[in-house]
């Protein structure tokens, strides 16, 4: 299996309309879950966020893309990394 940093190139293309992209936290407010992801050079804000893993400054997330909507799945990681509380 090949490890790379970004998962997004090692789960498959999806149906026509689904993707999978990954993206870099710029910002993330815990309290009021605005935010801000980096995705393919692209700010995006204020994306909608599945609830799990803390959300940190700077460490990958998934995301989710059906059609024009994203919404990130939460923290990405390789296994065998510990996650912070």
């Amino acid at each position: 299996m090949r490890r790379t940093a970004d998962l997004s190139t090692i789960i498959g293309a999806g149906s026509p309309g689904i993707s999978y992209r990954q993206g870099m936290v710029v910002a993330f407010n815990t309290a009021t879950g605005e935010n801000t992801i980096e995705v393919g050079g692209t700010e995006m804000h204020d994306l909608p966020a599945v609830v799990g893993a803390p959300i940190t400054v700077g460490k990958p997330v998934g995301i989710l893309v059906i059609g024009s909507q994203f919404l990130i799945l939460g923290r990405v990681a390789l296994g065998g990394v510990p996650l912070p509380g």
